[in-house]
């Protein structure tokens, strides 16, 4: 077997090095990407909402902001869901329901009227 000059050891370190540091930005840039797509966070405040906190807050309690095999998907909170749809103004739902649907890629009604118990105190808002 022969052996490795300096320079071919230093060029592989080099390329070693370079896998690494490009792995890690890769790593970073798919991290980060889901960031980019709040750049209308700000645009979407109405008053005291902030819709997509609203739409996310709601995919979180009724559990279909996580994975099938994530145990928080498994139980929903009902009440907290419930409480924040009464109180927000009818005007705002439709911007809900396409956030929703943006984040999800699912329907709001259709999730609420399989996740929450007390689907009819709140279907008002949807008619």
């Amino acid at each position: 077997m022969r052996k490795f000059t300096k320079n071919e050891k230093i060029l592989a370190g080099v390329g070693a090095g370079g896998l690494l540091i490009g792995g890690f930005l890769l790593y970073r840039k798919a991290r980060n990407k889901g960031a980019k797509t709040d750049r209308n966070f700000d645009k979407s405040t109405v008053g005291s909402y902030n819709i997509i906190e609203v739409a996310r807050q709601i995919g979180m309690d009724l559990g279909t902001a996580y994975g099938i095999y994530d145990p928080r998907r498994w139980t929903e909170n009902d009440e907290a869901v419930k409480k924040i749809l009464l109180e927000l103004p009818i005007s705002l739902i439709p911007f809900l329901k396409l956030e929703y649907s943006r984040l999800y890629k699912r329907s709001l009604q259709e999730d609420l009227q399989k996740l929450l118990d007390d689907y009819p105190s709140v279907r008002h808002l949807f008619i």
